[in-house]
């Protein structure tokens, strides 16, 4: 079976086992693959993504003793990855696939109630929230799908969305490349993995200068 472990970034010594499903036996499966899960802006709490009866659901645990804060069902969505909280740490905003569709969605945590941040035809993938709070960095393929495919496939630029207004700007890098896993740091640069060279490697991108 897959268990959910956490270690120390420091020294990787493991500390705890989060979640196991021998002990969560209502979890049919977690989905560790395309979702490594979220840590809360407090860091007492972990989400992550899982399966039950056959459905994705949002699992939130107490990170010190591992029990269940909340499991959350997200209805008319069935794929959830890319799970991060809103700095605030009312709400989850994730990547969610319906009928093939790639969109972001945010989960009040308390009510449970769920509201679609993107509709379009485009796919936006990996959310990642300023420190801030009022921007929202994300992997984008509109600029590919507009302007054709490169070398017959469609590619994912770095685009990033106020999060008050949804005005989404699509960062001038590295285009025809596929950009991923954008993360803002402490003083609001971009880091995010391209394979521009046809290897992927970590970048850094400095809003203040477009860098």
């Amino acid at each position: 079976s897959t268990d959910l472990f956490i270690a120390d970034a420091r020294t990787g010594k493991i500390t705890g086992k989060l979640a196991s499903l021998a002990k969560d036996s209502n979890l049919d499966a977690l989905n560790a693959l395309e979702s490594s899960g979220a840590w809360s802006p407090n860091s007492k709490e972990f989400a992550f993504v899982g399966f039950e009866k056959g459905q994705n659901v949002i699992v939130i645990k107490n990170a010190s003793n591992s029990k269940l804060v909340k499991k959350i069902a997200i209805p008319k969505v069935p794929s959830i990855a890319s799970l991060v909280f809103t700095p605030d740490g009312k709400e989850i905003v994730f990547s969610g696939l319906v009928e093939g569709q790639p969109d972001l969605y945010a989960v009040n945590i308390k009510s449970s109630r769920v509201r679609q941040i993107t509709d379009d035809i485009y796919s936006e993938i990996q959310p990642n929230f300023n420190l801030e709070g009022d921007k929202l960095a994300f992997s984008y393929d509109k600029k590919s799908m507009v302007d054709g495919r490169t070398f017959g496939k469609y590619t994912y630029d770095i685009a990033v969305m106020d999060f008050a207004s949804k005005e989404i700007e699509v960062l001038d890098v590295f285009h025809q490349a596929d950009n991923l896993n954008p993360s803002f740091d402490h003083e609001g640069n971009i880091y995010f993995i391209s394979d521009r060279d046809g290897i992927r490697n970590l970048y850094r991108y400095k809003p203040d200068s477009n860098e």
